[in-house]
């Protein structure tokens, strides 16, 4: 299971992450890959058009996520209503057959903008084979481009696709696209305001219970169609970082949707679906942020559009703390902390 947030920041740049979450864990990598560049396919080779990179694992060069030098971004998540179609079939139709897990890589390589995007599909229709023995995953795809639009791409149609212009930059799993957009109807109630007018409930006078009251009636379980709730919500009320803060906020907002492990167990065998690794994108800078859920240790790259050969970059597995250290604050910094927290306090009223 995975989740799909973009922020906006104050300055206008567009910043893209995603959760991914599975029953198993590989130890995953950043991928960069030139301009020029023969891809390598399970069956074929392909020139790259553009330089791009995002996260893989080393035997393969398909992604789950990545971002392009045009500032192009996105992912692939798990979709249980996705199908596919036998390759004669598509061959027949004049088609380009497609494994689904080539698609992120195929697209981020080849195409700029989502209007680039939603031409292509309708040439690409993905093959019912296997991609690695074993491994058949069914998936749909989110992309983000630098002028800011959204598309949602669903193969559910005998592996040709659904797609979805405008749409609001959330993703997550099953059902499909049309339903959590239309989910989002049973949430109109929520605020990203506290409910500071008081109800009258016979002669009883009812006040919020401290405060966070706007968001009564979140969905606290981990099911798709609630991470998808709270991801456009949550999102939508979150104080608009600056570029400086907006990793950071993405970061903040995507927590809300990482499933730990055990929260999910699968079976009496206590297999947990559980968050793998967090990513997030600057589309501006064109940077990738990675951190796996073992760790809280964030690791970044920023893509090398001069780059010549292909490139894998290690995303680090370990803890960092920092060592505290003795503060020796003078007497002047302490009143001046004093005045500012009495100015703080004073101002605010308490009910």
């Amino acid at each position: 299971m995975c989740t799909s947030i973009t922020l906006k920041s104050k300055e206008g740049n567009m910043y893209w992450s995603r959760t991914l979450d599975e029953t198993f864990e590989e130890t995953v990598e950043i991928k960069m890959f030139p301009k020029n560049y023969p891809v390598q396919g399970k069956d074929e080779v392909f020139e790259s058009k553009y330089s791009f990179m995002g996260v893989g694992v080393s035997f393969s060069d398909a992604l789950a996520d990545g971002i392009n030098e045009k500032g192009l971004v996105g992912g692939l998540l798990v979709l249980v209503e996705s199908n596919w179609s036998s390759r004669d079939a598509i061959l027949a139709e004049g088609k380009k057959p497609m494994y689904g897990e080539e698609l992120v890589t195929w697209i981020l390589s080849q195409y700029s903008t989502v209007a680039e995007i939603e031409e292509a599909m309708k040439d690409i229709v993905l093959v019912d084979e296997d991609y690695i023995e074993g491994a058949h995953f069914p998936l749909h795809y989110c992309f983000t481009d630098s002028n800011h639009e959204h598309i949602v791409l669903e193969p559910t149609e005998n592996g040709h696709f659904k797609v979805y212009r405008d749409a609001i930059g959330i993703l997550t799993n099953s059902p499909e696209y049309p339903f959590h957009i239309s989910n989002l109807r049973n949430y109109m109630h929520l605020s990203g305001y506290d409910r500071n007018e008081p109800n009258l409930i016979r002669n009883e006078v009812v006040k919020q219970i401290g405060s966070g009251s706007g968001l009564l009636g979140l969905p606290g379980d981990y099911t798709s169609p609630s991470r998808f709730v709270k991801g456009a919500y949550l999102s939508e009320f979150a104080d608009q970082p600056t570029d400086a803060e907006a990793i950071t906020a993405l970061y903040r907002v995507s927590r809300s949707v990482a499933i730990a492990p055990g929260w999910e167990k699968i079976d009496e065998t206590g297999e947990s679906d559980r968050n793998i690794y967090w990513s997030g994108y600057d589309q501006n800078e064109l940077t990738i942020y990675v951190q796996p859920a073992s760790t809280n240790t964030i690791s970044k790259v920023k893509l090398d559009t001069d780059k010549s050969t292909a490139t894998s970059y290690e995303v680090s597995y370990n803890d960092s703390f920092f060592e505290s250290v003795e503060r020796r604050a003078s007497r002047s910094d302490a009143e001046l902390e004093r005045t500012k927290f009495e100015k703080a306090v004073s101002a605010k009223v308490f009910k």
